[in-house]
């Protein structure tokens, strides 16, 4: 399986990342993404169904492959703790305010480089 790698490992908030991911897709063309997968991380209920409904639509159009990993932030944290050293089970989680001391501490999230964002200036700040 190929995974997405524009995007490893990399902790969002589920709004924050959602809209980062569809708007750096600006500039791509349909097929782009063709047998890529990104696994979000995500709680179920009705912050994955707005990310089914708006953003999994504009990603597919692209050929990208969206998994969901439905759990808590923290069981997700715990997963990429257990895969340290191995390929990350989750590309973008989202993750609230007390989570983000352990994120960073274990070093968990990276940065995004915003020069890598070809329409930055719509993201929301």
């Amino acid at each position: 399986m190929k995974t997405m790698r524009y995007v490893k490992a990399a902790l969002l908030s589920a709004s924050a990342g959602a809209a980062a991911i569809v708007l750096t897709l600006g500039t791509t063309s349909a097929g782009e993404f063709d047998g890529v997968t990104l696994r979000v991380g995500t709680w179920d209920g009705s912050g994955r169904k707005v990310q089914e409904d708006y953003i999994v639509p504009q990603l597919a159009a692209k050929g990208m492959k969206i998994e969901f990993v439905t759990a808590s932030p923290y069981d997700n944290l715990a997963k990429l703790v257990a895969a340290r050293g191995r390929d990350a089970p989750i590309d973008v989680m989202e993750a609230g305010e007390p989570l983000m001391p352990s994120i960073k501490e274990g070093n968990y999230a990276a940065k995004i480089d915003l020069g890598l964002v070809p329409n930055k200036a719509n993201m929301p700040s």
